[in-house]
């Protein structure tokens, strides 16, 4: 059987300002933006990631001394569709680096990469769990700094919850690997 990967890049007009501040919606208020860079610690805070052992691993490798990337926002989600239960999460990243943060051509490359990184990975996505990269326009405001983020959707799927909450933690477990510098084969 053939390996086969597959990644979507869409693109959302709207400028994201980071830090942003706390929301109120329908469901509840977001939460605000907080630098795990510079506190760490505050991944305890999160109230996204409670309960999300598997998520909040990913996000704390991600946002670990040395990486290339840095998360500025998260959202896990579970459905049941057709008998399958369905966790989902989306996560957002910027490079640290600020140079590379202010191209777009950055972040189709990162995704080229990704492409190619699925394609060769230990652990497969099914094809109807493709991650989906989206790209949107970002100001940094405290660095009074224009570029682009992007948030990386990935889904499983499972009979039972647990079953596919365990799959997602695998397939998380395995892109932290890969997004601590977003190159095919690490330095």
């Amino acid at each position: 059987m053939a390996t086969v990967a597959e990644i979507r890049i869409g693109l959302d007009r709207e400028v994201i300002a980071i830090p942003y501040r706390p929301e109120k919606h329908v469901d509840g208020e977001t939460f605000p933006y907080r630098s795990l860079l510079e506190e760490p610690s505050a991944i305890n805070d999160i109230p996204e990631l409670q309960g999300e052992l598997h998520l909040k691993r990913f996000v704390a490798a991600v946002n670990a001394p040395g990486g290339t990337f840095e998360t500025f926002r998260v959202q896990p989600g579970l459905c049941r569709k057709n008998g399958r239960w369905r966790p989902w999460v989306s996560v957002g990243l910027l490079f640290r680096d600020r140079r590379l943060f202010r191209e777009y051509s950055n972040y189709v490359a990162l995704a080229g990469n990704f492409l190619q990184y699925l394609a060769q990975a230990a652990v497969p996505l099914e094809l109807d769990t493709v991650p989906l990269l989206d790209l949107q326009q970002a100001r940094l405001k405290d660095e009074t700094l224009d570029g682009w983020v992007c948030d990386l959707y990935v889904s499983a799927q499972g009979s039972s919850e647990l079953a596919a909450r365990t799959r997602l933690g695998t397939v998380l477990d395995s892109l932290a690997g890969f997004l601590r510098t977003g190159l095919t084969k690490p330095d």
